[in-house]
């Protein structure tokens, strides 16, 4: 059975990543309500993308790669975007904030990284 987990949540993470851009071209107007519902859910998308990057981390050694089946590169992704979008619950560990606050001005090029690599996946 194969379930792409990892990848339809990378692409949402980056949805939610690039939403500030999509919303500053006049073509994705439409699209405002999507990226307002997917923005009030960022620290849920969050979280579910960095347990599903740690997940498939640590199953390239156990028995759960079947469920999350995602590569190397979806699981590096899952697990920054993950970081970045839960930012805000992580202040209060500054030893995860360094790394994450270092990536806080890549984040939209990350975003677009982790939509087309869940899309090229994907498909």
């Amino acid at each position: 059975m194969y379930f792409p987990l990892i990848r339809i949540g990378n692409i949402l993470a980056g949805l939610v990543l690039t939403s500030r851009w999509f919303l500053s071209q006049s073509w994705a107007k439409p699209a405002s309500g999507m990226f307002d519902a997917l923005n009030k859910n960022r620290q849920l998308i969050g979280w579910i993308e960095l347990i599903l990057g740690l997940l498939n981390l640590f199953t390239f050694l156990g028995p759960f790669f079947w469920l999350v089946n995602g590569g190397l590169g979806q699981t590096i992704l899952a697990i920054l975007c993950g970081g970045l979008l839960v930012a805000d619950k992580l202040k209060h560990y500054p030893q995860l904030m360094k790394p994450i606050g270092a990536l806080e001005p890549y984040a939209e090029i990350l975003g677009a990284i982790a939509i087309i690599a869940g899309l090229t996946a994907v498909f």
